[in-house]
């Protein structure tokens, strides 16, 4: 990935009739967090064992009036794979949820009931 050089692009094919309330159920608290959030909710949601960061971005873009899309949106994917380990990005095409973002996304669910 090079820095600079991709600008999202929002997929108005993508069905994110659900999100909002998926989002609200998760409550990230940090971009990783949304990330992997809007990772789960294709794969879970709509059988995307990977997605692209055209399907993150339309995501973020869908749950603006709750959180902001990150300025350095190529940075957050680089961010969250190599600090938190918890998303695979092969390229901008090619992104799925490893182990410790599965194992994260359980913590967040207890996290959230037990709120």
């Amino acid at each position: 990935m090079r820095t600079g050089k991709y600008k999202p692009t929002f997929d108005s094919t993508l069905n994110v009739k659900g999100l909002p309330k998926y989002y609200d159920s998760m409550n990230p608290y940090n971009a990783a967090e949304k990330i992997l959030t809007f990772a789960a909710f294709l794969r879970d949601s709509l059988k995307m064992e990977s997605c692209t960061a055209d399907h993150i971005y339309t995501c973020f873009f869908a749950v603006k009036d709750r959180t902001k899309i990150p300025e350095a949106f190529e940075q957050a994917f680089r961010d969250t794979q190599s600090r938190t380990h918890f998303i695979q990005v092969n390229s901008l095409q090619d992104i799925s949820i490893t182990i410790p973002g599965n194992n994260h996304l359980e913590e967040m669910k207890k996290r959230r009931a037990a709120a």
